[in-house]
């Protein structure tokens, strides 16, 4: 009878210590699929543009697409920090970027892709907070503005590339 208790006791030991194991690893699992990474951001299928030297040469003095683009770089990396939790900051940096456009591509074309760019971070922002990071929800709006970012230097490559273009008329 000794041995049965022994037997049981043993037996109910190892079946609590395996049920607590697999709550702590479905813990570990909720965390990491809450956690946006660089690998979730490199499987958004877009086309990236980026600047043609002739643009790179403007926008060197242009510390707000400079900015920008540093939080860009930052977001592909799985830091979405910068657009979620400080709204000044945000706005801000946006207000700076509207107004120090340069008038060489200040044009009706960049004006609507800087409107989109503008209406892309607000969206992520608002996600990214109402959503506390989940990946659903929060990866295509990520897309969204990275396809806006790239349609932005997109337009600015082709504004340069028709201003490059000698057409003579007859």
């Amino acid at each position: 009878m000794k041995l049965l208790y022994i037997l049981f006791s043993l037996l109910l030991f190892v079946g609590c210590n395996q049920v607590k194991d697999e709550g702590q690893d479905s813990s570990v699992d909720l965390i990491d699929t809450l956690k946006i990474s660089k690998n979730d951001i490199s499987k958004l299928d877009y086309i990236e543009f980026v600047l043609d030297q002739k643009a790179q040469a403007l926008f060197i003095s242009w510390t707000s697409y400079t900015d920008l683009e540093g939080h860009i770089d930052n977001l592909k990396q799985g830091n979405i920090a910068f657009f979620s939790e400080n709204p000044e900051l945000l706005d801000a940096l946006i207000k700076d970027f509207k107004e120090t456009l340069p008038e060489e591509i200040n044009t009706p074309a960049i004006q609507a892709r800087i409107k989109e760019l503008e209406t892309k971070i607000y969206k992520l922002q608002s996600n990214s907070r109402l959503f506390n990071n989940d990946k659903t929800h929060v990866l295509p709006v990520i897309k969204e503005l990275l396809i806006a970012f790239s349609n932005f230097n997109l337009q600015i490559n082709k504004k340069f590339e028709k201003e490059a273009q000698n057409i003579q008329k007859p």
